[in-house]
């Protein structure tokens, strides 16, 4: 029979999938002993209930869906408490599978490409987003040798 405090935690689970080192805070803030949270973390991880390496999965799928780039992704998971040894395997495996260069190409259609602030907004926009700065650099590469094509000059 569940305790009250492992009732809790999948109360939590049912709303939200949560890494081991959230849990392991929300347990420490309800004055769980460290030894009891352990205890009870590594019941729930045996159950399949936690797994930091299948979330890590889940959130890289859904960044990369929304066109966020593998510098969002390695923060967001490190913001959430994955270990680094987590995320380095999560990312080794998608960068065989994803192509950041045409992520961000995809980025381009919602900037007017016709001048060069919104070029430099474009550009901007990647940066924060977390795409590597050979990704960046080509693009903007790509872009100044496209609108000196089209005579477009830069101001």
């Amino acid at each position: 029979m569940p305790t009250s405090i492992e009732d809790q935690i999948l109360g939590w689970l049912s709303r939200r999938r949560l890494t081991a080192s959230e849990i392991r805070q929300r347990l420490a803030k309800e004055g769980v002993p460290a030894t009891e949270a352990e205890a009870l973390l590594a019941r729930l991880q045996g159950l399949a209930y936690v797994n930091d390496a299948d979330l890590a999965e889940a959130v890289a799928r859904d960044a990369i869906r929304r066109l966020k780039g593998p510098g969002y992704i390695w923060a967001r998971l490190r913001q959430r408490g994955v270990s680094e040894a987590v995320i380095s395997e999560v990312m080794k495996n998608l960068d065989g599978q994803v192509d950041w260069l045409a992520i961000a190409e995809r980025l381009r259609r919602r900037y007017d490409r016709g001048n060069a602030s919104s070029r430099a907004r474009w550009l901007r926009h990647l940066a924060r987003e977390g795409f590597p700065l050979a990704v960046i650099h080509r693009l903007a590469e790509d872009v100044g040798q496209r609108s000196d094509e089209d005579g477009v000059k830069d101001c």
